[in-house]
Order: C-alpha cells, then structure tokens, then sequence
C-alpha cells in the first residue's frame, strides 16, 4: 500500500491530532509534555506533519545537537559527537503504518538537516518491546550502535543511526515525495 500524504512541517493547528497520535502510541513514545512549536530555538529542531484529507496521520520531531534538550537519549548520542540529528519520535496513525509515510518522515527531515550532520538517530524500546519500530528501521537503513538499560526488564532502549550511502539512499527518497 502507498499513501500520497503531503508531509511538511508542523503547525499550531496539528497539535490536538499530533498529540492525539502521540497518546495512542504510548508505551513506544513518551508523554509530549511540552509543545515541541514552543521549546526549541528557531534552527535546533525539525517538526514535521503528515498530513492526508487535510489532517496529520503521522508526524516526525528531531533535534540538532545544540538543542537544549535533556533528553537521556539525546544526550547519548550527543556525547557520541555533534554530528547527528536526533529523532526524538516518529509516530504514523497504525492504519497507514507500512504506506511509505515513515519513511517519507524520515526522508524529508534528512534532506531538511543542517548540512554538518552527516548520521541520524533515534531508539527504540526493547522493553517494553517495540519490534514493529524496530523492523521498520532497520528495513530503511538504521543499523545498533548501542544499548542502554534504565530499568533492567522494564525500560530498556537500543540506539540506532544511519548513515553513510544508507543515508543517502534515504534522502533520495525525499525527492520523490509529493
């Protein structure tokens, strides 16, 4: 199945939907406490829509290493060099998971970072368990750079980048989105 969601960045008017999203993917993502339109400085994140039949089905957030973010998975790979953009979330409505939509996501914020930010990435929950996220990133290029345990058996997260020609075969995608 391909989607023709028309993916650009966020607005005011996508949060209750993107929030809503957001709520429903809980365990895999965390509580959005804080709008992500209010936090960061202009040029330290990138908030992307979804959007189909005038609504978001899916949304991605990243940061650029000199967000002031205290994030523990952020700060990981912050400490592992300040070239990387940082997903901090890419949620996609579980209708239209497998569409392209993500992936699309992902294309798009690649293309959209700063140029000196040659990897990105996010983690995915091991527990509790996420292996749809896991399946999925993998699929589109991210490969383990490291694990982290913050409650053995209960919160434990992988990290994932991408990078190299992997990347560049995922901001190639960009230029075919809609």
């Amino acid at each position: 199945m391909t989607d023709h969601a028309r993916i650009r960045p966020a607005r005011a008017e996508d949060l209750p939907a993107i929030l809503a999203l957001n709520d429903a993917a809980i365990p895999h993502v965390s509580a959005i406490k804080q709008s992500p339109l209010d936090g960061p400085k202009a040029g330290e994140n990138i908030f992307l829509a979804a959007i189909r039949d005038e609504r978001p089905v899916g949304f991605l957030l990243a940061m650029t290493p000199d967000a002031d973010y205290d994030s523990p998975n952020f700060l990981w790979f912050r400490e592992r060099g300040r070239d990387l953009l940082y997903v901090d979330r890419i949620v996609v409505e579980p209708g239209l998971r497998g569409s392209g939509i993500g992936r699309r996501l992902y294309a798009c914020a690649a293309a959209m970072a700063p140029k000196h930010l040659v990897r990105i990435g996010c983690e995915v929950n091991l527990q509790p368990p996420n292996p749809e996220s896991l399946r999925f990133h993998t699929r589109i290029g991210f490969r383990e750079v490291g694990r982290q345990a913050f409650v053995p058996g209960e919160k434990e997260v992988v990290y994932l980048a991408c990078e190299g020609e992997r990347l560049v075969a995922l901001k190639t995608a960009a230029d075919s989105t809609p």
